[in-house]
């Protein structure tokens, strides 16, 4: 019977073969079309023929090594299904208007299942394998050909002739003398802080990983300029926050990374240090600076709870509107119940502070954020309905509500608001900046409808949408939201894109997605291989893959662009890789680029080297910039030494400028013990230290002791290129 089987396989994969193509359909495609899908295709079969398939019978590998042969032969051929519907996007066909089939309907064809493929090709012809996965005979299919669905949404590809177009070339350089030569750009304005204001490294920040100040220079709203932040720098400047966590409070001294939890002391024990503290914040609401006022205003909602609430409300009668905006955000902290009927009437435009031009918007924007945080810090979950229905009850338009609740969605997902953020989502009438924060905040979906709106999304015409589709896609939890990552990287021209592609993959995880990172890391493109570095150290984080963290380390030894070297650093370092260190220490003790030792600095902390404070203390004391100095003191604050605290203490009174000692002392805020605490509350009580550096110890005490400790991920996982002046204005709130 197996022999039988096999004779009649051979005979059809000869048949499909040999069989006459139907008028005109030679392939309409360009050479250069036909070599991108070429790619693709090779990269499928190199994958599939790599798994391992002793789960299989005898039958099925046969079967499948027959087929993958004749899926060799149709990318050799080059006759593929031509996209004459959708000009600008990447759209499947199952066959095309010449009677081409697709990849996978070839392989169909090839068994004889013409039936099947006549009729899917008639009723989802522009499906993508994600949407026709619960199709039982296409399920059987697979099941009898050794296949997984996961394989087949991989060997799948568009159409070819269509897609996105190509980006405009970069403008050609302004004639005339450079000032600063081609590496200025790549020269720090301001310290690389541990969780700092989003903005790209090229602009000037007041803050550093603490509320802005005033007078200070804030984030511009807008999207970026062309290639303006449009590299690895921002991203990591965007998102920092992820891998720069507080370490928790727990008995001992060791030496810790921010990740583990060892011991960790009684909850009992913390909220009576939270309560010693009530009385200091509250006295900050009252400071003469507004940077205090405002820091203190969202770290009291983070300690004190719903004993902030009354002190709160009082604050949002400030003469200072960023100290009214915090007062609304730290009443979303405090995750009180109380608070509600507060944010709710704010929410929905009743009283609240109103702009120049009248208007309550980022007030009612700043209200729907809030309760997306109370949410993360235990507010009732009948909230999420009461935001669905006024969002119900909307009459036309209303774009700063709109996003606060897609910021609300992205940090408490809700069923009830899913159907909001898929309308925004695919509305083509909205702004971009609005439909990305849709798109974003469908993440934490998992339903098929959902993916399947993700992946047109992710290969339409509009380059913003691409991306944040991307993102979402990358944190997504089903089983084939990976395979069109893959693919949509193998046919994506867009350089930003392609790297948030990677950065989607590294976060899917799992062996596929790093066995084709390592890949595309030694084999690639060179622009991308920084990128692709980073997007393995992700994929790594959880599991401590070796062949991962020794790609890494091998990619960056073979790098020859030293201005993105830092981000292999980087990259080991969200990896934690203790054996990075060596490479690390090097970086931090010769390099002459400021910059450079100061990621290394960062990094080595973040890897959990044993040996990372030694070397951190010894450069310390050589090291003649400032900023880096600054730097060292954030990567002591990670390592958590209890020995370090007079050390760090000492950097944030004698650093020369402000920003950089407030760069320390936020530090303090991550070190995880109560000596750090009380370093804190003595720099906040002294009336003589700068009012950026109280601000950012107040600050400090919010992430380090509030609940929950660290930051809210409010703009951390976007398309940065594309944010509303609301957004990045959060960069001023250590939320």
């Amino acid at each position: 019977m197996r022999a039988t089987s096999v004779i009649l396989l051979a005979a059809l994969l000869s048949a499909a073969c040999s069989a006459p193509r139907p008028a005109g359909s030679g392939s309409s495609l360009s050479e250069g079309e036909v070599r991108l899908l070429q790619a693709h295709y090779d990269g499928a079969e190199r994958e599939l023929r790599a798994r391992d398939v002793s789960r299989l019978s005898p039958e099925q590998r046969e079967i499948r090594e027959r087929l993958l042969d004749e899926f060799r032969a149709y990318r050799e051929r080059g006759e593929f299904g031509v996209n004459l519907d959708f000009p600008e996007a990447r759209v499947p066909y199952f066959v095309d208007a010449g009677g081409r089939p697709c990849a996978v309907a070839n392989l169909m064809l090839a068994t004889g299942e013409r039936a099947l493929v006549e009729e899917i090709a008639a009723t989802r012809n522009h499906a993508w394998v994600a949407e026709l996965a619960s199709d039982p005979e296409l399920g059987g299919w697979l099941e009898r050909c050794g296949f997984t669905v996961e394989e087949a949404a991989r060997i799948q590809g568009p159409g070819g002739g269509g897609g996105p177009p190509m980006p405009p070339p970069p403008p050609p350089p302004p004639a005339g003398p450079v000032a600063e030569g081609p590496r200025a750009a790549a020269r720090p304005a301001s310290p690389a802080s541990i969780d700092g204001p989003r903005v790209a490294p090229n602009r000037p920040s007041t803050p550093v990983g603490a509320p802005a100040t005033p007078g200070g220079s804030a984030p511009r709203g807008g999207p970026l300029t062309p290639g303006e932040g449009e590299d690895w720098w921002t991203w990591w400047e965007a998102n920092r926050g992820e891998f720069l966590r507080p370490n928790p409070f727990r008995e001992g001294d060791s030496p810790r990374t921010g990740d583990e939890i060892e011991g960790p002391l009684p909850e009992s024990v913390l909220e009576e240090h939270r309560r010693g503290l009530i009385p200091l914040l509250v006295g900050c609401l009252d400071d003469a600076e507004p940077g205090v006022r405002s820091s203190a205003a969202v770290a009291l909602g983070k300690i004190a709870g719903r004993e902030a609430v009354p002190y709160l409300r009082q604050a949002l009668g400030d003469c200072n509107r960023t100290v009214r905006d915090a007062a609304i955000l730290g009443l979303g902290a405090s995750g009180a119940g109380e608070a509600v009927p507060t944010l709710a009437g704010i929410a929905q435009g009743e009283g609240g502070e109103r702009d120049s031009r009248g208007s309550r918007d980022a007030g009612r924007f700043l209200a729907f954020l809030a309760l997306g945080a109370g949410r993360r810090s235990g507010l009732d979950p009948r909230t999420d309905g009461v935001v669905a229905a006024f969002l119900r009850s909307l009459e036309g338009a209303d774009e700063p509500a709109e996003e606060g609740a897609l910021l609300y969605h992205t940090l408490a997902p809700s069923r009830d608001l899913l159907p909001f953020a898929v309308s925004l989502a695919t509305d083509r009438r909205r702004p971009p900046s609005l439909r990305c924060r849709a798109i974003e905040s469908l993440r934490s979906a998992d339903d098929p409808e959902t993916l399947a709106t993700l992946l047109r999304l992710l290969n339409g015409p509009n380059p913003d949408l691409r991306r944040s589709a991307a993102l979402a896609l990358g944190s997504f939890r089903h089983s084939l939201a990976l395979q069109p990552l893959q693919t949509a990287f193998e046919l994506e021209r867009e350089p930003l894109t392609r790297a948030f592609l990677l950065l989607a993959i590294g976060r899917q995880g799992g062996p596929v997605a790093k066995e084709f990172l390592v890949h595309t890391l030694r084999t690639g493109p060179s622009p991308l291989r920084h990128w692709c570095a980073l997007a393995l150290g992700i994929a790594a984080r959880e599991d401590g893959d070796r062949e991962a963290r020794l790609a890494i380390r091998a990619a960056a030894r073979s790098e020859k662009n030293r201005d993105v070297l830092p981000a292999y650093f980087v990259a080991s370092g969200i990896a934690r890789d203790p054996e990075a260190a060596d490479a690390l220490r090097d970086a931090l003790s010769t390099a002459s680029d400021p910059r450079i030792r100061a990621t290394a600095a960062i990094s080595l902390a973040m890897t959990g080297n044993p040996g990372a404070r030694e070397a951190l203390l010894a450069r310390l004391e050589k090291d003649p910039c400032p900023w880096t100095r600054a730097a060292i003191g954030q990567a002591l604050g990670l390592v958590s030494d209890l020995r370090d605290v007079g050390t760090i203490l000492r950097l944030a009174g004698e650093l020369r400028d402000a920003t950089h000692r407030a760069t320390a002392a936020y530090a303090l805020g991550f070190h995880g013990t109560m000596a750090a605490v009380e370093g804190l509350a003595g720099i906040v009580r002294s009336k003589e230290t700068a009012p950026q550096v109280r601000s950012a110890a107040v600050a400090a005490l919010g992430i380090s002791l509030g609940r929950p400790a660290g930051r809210t991920p409010v703009t951390e996982g976007t398309n940065y290129t594309v944010l509303s002046s609301r957004a990045r204005d959060l960069a001023r709130f250590a939320l």
